[in-house]
């Protein structure tokens, strides 16, 4: 996952909880179903100097559990990953820039077995332009070396408060955000997700991998039970939601001895989560 840093967004979540659920049936002749949960544990640790630059620590996991059902069996795979992005955002003496540097390494597998086939290694950069205290300006590039091979993303994107209760912010092309505030304690809006990464199979499955591509359209909404307490979730629509297994050997050939990792059809996906958040102003 791209990792922003310090209020990337009008907000920063010190702790996130939240679980994706997806239903749908496969594409195959069976037209069995299938069930994909997808649960995140986020934690921030930031620490801003005097002179307003900032150490930034996360500490991310994820558990995505999936179940194919049919008339006369039913299969379970576990993937999980652990990642630990680290870096340092610089201000300007002007503090119309800020700098971002983050290396970002991650384990990413089943954890049936332990090699070093499992560790990914990745980083980020991203300059802001602070054009006044309601308008910024992003560009960057996200790296990671995933399992089916170096991937780059171009990272652009502008955090726009248009008035007290309309704002826009994010990156594309991963997350992006339209927001309404309703009253101090709602808000709502639509949200754009697109999001690609993958886990090593243990070493009885000749160390394939599984690429988990998403594209998602949604609405969300926000519940501040507190001040910095709130209870979130959304509701959207898959563009491109696919878990498939690859071989190893041949990074572009999907494997079909897996029941589990194959195409779906797209369908409706739900997100529900609780958070501690510090919101801007």
């Amino acid at each position: 996952m791209i990792a922003g840093a310090g209020y990337s967004q009008p907000f920063v979540d010190i702790v996130n909880f939240n679980s994706q659920f997806f239903s749908s049936n496969y594409t195959d002749s069976t037209k069995a179903k299938n069930k994909t949960n997808d649960h995140v544990l986020n934690l921030f640790l930031p620490k801003e100097f005097k002179n307003g630059n900032t150490f930034l620590l996360r500490l991310n996991s994820e558990q995505l559990h999936s179940e194919r059902i049919n008339d006369s069996s039913s299969s379970v795979y576990n993937l999980y990953s652990i990642s630990m992005p680290i870096g340092f955002q610089f201000l300007s003496k002007n503090k119309k820039w800020k700098y971002l540097i983050m290396g970002i390494p991650k384990i990413n597998s089943d954890y049936m077995n332990s090699h070093y086939n499992d560790l990914q290694l990745g980083g980020m950069g991203l300059v802001t332009y602070v054009k006044n205290d309601n308008l910024k300006f992003k560009l960057g590039v996200y790296y990671n070396r995933e399992f089916f091979g170096n991937f780059f993303i171009p990272i652009f994107g502008m955090d726009w408060t248009v008035n007290e209760r309309f704002s826009m912010y994010g990156t594309l092309p991963n997350n992006y955000r339209l927001e309404f505030k309703l009253n101090n304690h709602f808000y709502t809006g639509l949200g754009f997700k697109s999001f690609q990464r993958s886990y090593r199979l243990a070493n009885g499955l000749r160390d394939d991998f599984v690429w988990f591509r998403e594209s998602t359209i949604k609405a969300f909404l926000d519940v501040y039970l507190t001040k910095s307490l709130i209870l979130f979730g959304d509701v959207g629509y898959t563009l491109n939601y696919r878990l498939v297994q690859y071989q190893h050997e041949s990074l572009r050939t999907e494997r079909t001895t897996n029941p589990i990792y194959t195409p779906f059809q797209k369908n409706v996906i739900f997100t529900a989560g609780l958070a501690y958040r510090i919101r801007k102003g």
